[in-house]
């Protein structure tokens, strides 16, 4: 942006292109503005008071006495409007005060004060206290005040007389503060009071994230309600089907991805699974029982044969199909049967079923006990002795008694009749 002048005869110092200056012509000029450097506008038919806004960081608008006017509609400096401001740096949860005074000696149609209020930290806002505007005047009339924003903003209320609504969240922004009046405006004053918030989902001094925020990007990752804000405690209320630090896990008794699902027999851990089986609840969880011993069927609600009872499960004389696929049934050891396993098997008999009838083999059937003769007083009562059929005898009633007309080991009847004897 300009020549150096060098040489045997040079200075060695930069002669600056139009608009720029500057050891190193890196400045903008008097009347310059702008990364370019460009001229500013003339500010003459304003009247008295106005300068450009130059410079490398200026607008190119046009000041007077202070206040930064809109160069296409503001007037101000023609009535020589005078403003001082105060401001007091605050920290979050604190009030920043901004205080200022203006006289007009003429009635304007618009007055407008831009001043630029900087965020303390990227997750807080300013929010104006009840006590917005404090005004005094001799004569009665009524401000209607606007806020513009130039930034970021989700909201930008509008309101007007001496108290109004809080602004929104303004990321750096810029608010301008328009005031209109009917008459004319003695020497006044107002205080603007701004508090800073921590923005929603953040808490504490520092507005620190809420847990879930940086994992989800939701507070309590969208499952829950974060005591936020600059007196909150970060602490997530996780909603009815969510529990954990961040309501990112299932509540108990409910499982898959989204916890929609309640386990068999109910959320209440004393009810799922019929109060006697563990559900495999969680975001991974497929809801399945895993029954206690002795329970079956899918929520657990069924028991086997002797539970609760002195015998014990099926007698204490076999083994029940327990489980979530169980069917509750008992497998009866070798010489019990019945459906708890309480009975002895046929040709078995006494207290534990392990004496048997006489007339055995290696495997009894009612053909074989009694030699096929008679019945065996059988069970867990009984006493093992057989009930011969007519002609037989003896312990097992393997005997034909040859007296009575019969003989052979079928008992066949005599065929002699009146003339002989068998």
């Amino acid at each position: 942006h300009g020549v150096c002048s060098d040489g045997k005869a040079g200075t060695g110092q930069c002669e600056c292109d139009e608009g720029y200056t500057g050891a190193l012509c890196s400045e903008c000029g008097a009347g310059f503005f702008g990364s370019n450097c460009r001229a500013c506008p003339s500010c003459d038919w304003y009247g008295e008071g106005w300068a450009c806004d130059d410079g490398r960081s200026g607008t190119g608008q046009c000041r007077c006495s202070g206040w930064l006017s809109e160069a296409s509609s503001c007037n101000a400096c023609a009535y020589k409007l005078e403003v001082e401001t105060c401001k007091h740096p605050a920290g979050i949860g604190q009030s920043l005060t901004l205080t200022g005074s203006v006289s007009l000696s003429s009635y304007s149609d618009n007055m407008v004060w831009t001043h630029v209020i900087g965020l303390p930290h990227p997750h807080v806002y300013y929010t104006l206290t009840s006590t917005s505007f404090e005004t005094e005047s001799d004569y009665d009339f009524l401000y209607v005040y606007k806020t513009t924003i130039d930034g970021t903003s989700s909201l930008v209320q509008r309101y007007s007389g001496t108290a109004g609504p809080s602004l929104s969240r303004i990321d750096a922004a810029t608010v301008t503060i328009v005031m209109e009046t009917d008459y004319s405006l003695s020497p006044g004053s107002f205080t603007l009071a701004y508090t800073t918030q921590c923005a929603e989902g953040y808490f504490g001094s520092a507005c620190q994230p809420c847990p879930g925020v940086l994992d989800t990007g939701y507070a309590c990752s969208g499952y829950g309600v974060c005591s936020d804000g600059v007196t909150g405690t970060g602490v997530c209320s996780c909603d009815a089907s969510w529990r954990g630090l961040s309501c990112d896990e299932c509540a108990e008794g409910r499982f898959g991805a989204s916890c929609a699902s309640v386990c068999p027999g109910g959320q209440d851990i004393a009810r799922q699974c019929s109060g006697h089986g563990d559900c495999e609840d969680g975001r991974q969880g497929d809801g399945r029982c895993t029954c206690d011993a002795s329970y079956f069927g899918r929520a657990c609600a069924g028991s086997c044969p002797g539970v609760g009872e002195e015998a014990g499960v099926c007698s204490g004389h076999g083994v029940c199909a327990d489980g979530d696929m169980g069917s509750g049934e008992c497998s009866c050891n070798q010489t019990w049967t019945g459906s708890m396993c309480d009975d002895c098997v046929f040709g078995y008999f006494g207290e534990n079923c392990l004496s048997e009838c006489p007339g055995y083999g290696s495997s009894l059937s009612s053909v074989i006990a009694c030699s096929g003769h008679g019945s065996c007083d059988s069970g867990v009562g009984g006493s093992g002795v057989c009930s011969c059929d007519p002609h037989f005898g003896g312990v097992s009633c393997e005997k034909c008694y040859a007296q009575s007309g019969y003989f052979g080991p079928s008992c066949t009847a005599c065929a002699c009749g009146e003339h002989g004897q068998c």
